[in-house]
């Protein structure tokens, strides 16, 4: 609605290319006096049906109002979690889905078979570079959130290791550098859709990153 004070609207859609993909959620937001598709974020899982008011709009909701355990501008920090420690701390109070899952099993693989004794690897969660929040309220009283993340990895020789030998870069990391050296430092943005509930963990449907640079 013109008076919901949102400068941004939502499709739900699906890929003609691969009909298996599911459901997604787009992002138009105003960007100078034009729109444009600021996020797009498939789902694992059908999207709840979402809210309208008496004349058929939905309703956006406020990304800083907590639904149950997290508001949804805390579900990035949050979620980094499971980068960071294997969601041993934060990462508890999501639900587990797929996504959760293979972001703890991107920490628990570690550097690789080729590093393995020779680096460690370390996640450090970063406020995205685009941070804004989309959230629309739900049939059920929930909320669905379009959230960015962001996080570093750091690959790094342990230090007996280091006068001797550096790392190769991979190659999505050698468009950014594709020195050879001693620690090797990637940054991720990520894009993520979620649904909030008062009387459940927040539930994390779908989730992606693209390297977006390394050094």
């Amino acid at each position: 609605a013109a008076d919901s004070g949102a400068t941004w609207f939502a499709i739900k859609a699906h890929s003609s290319a691969d009909p298996k993909a599911g459901s997604a959620l787009v992002i138009f937001d105003k960007v100078g006096s034009t729109y444009k598709v600021v996020m797009t974020v498939y789902a694992d899982e059908p999207i709840p049906k979402i809210a309208v008011d008496k004349h058929g709009y939905v309703t956006p909701a406020d990304p800083s109002q907590k639904v149950g355990a997290l508001a949804p501008d805390q579900l990035s920090k949050s979620y980094e979690d499971f980068f960071e420690t294997g969601g041993k701390t934060a990462g508890k109070t999501f639900a587990a889905t797929e996504s959760t899952k293979g972001s703890t099993d991107v920490y628990k693989e570690g550097v690789g078979d080729d590093l393995e004794g020779y680096a460690t690897e370390k996640f450090f969660a970063k406020v995205p570079a685009h941070p804004k929040v989309y959230a629309l309220k739900l049939e059920n009283g929930g909320v669905v959130a379009l959230f960015p993340t962001a996080h570093t990895s750091e690959v790094m020789l342990k230090p007996r290791y280091m006068s001797g030998f550096d790392i190769t870069p991979g190659p999505t990391e050698s468009v950014y550098n594709n020195t050879r050296r001693d620690v090797v430092t990637d940054e991720f943005e990520g894009q993520a859709l979620a649904v909030l509930n008062p009387k459940a963990r927040p539930w994390v449907t779908g989730i992606e990153y693209r390297m977006v640079n390394s050094r």
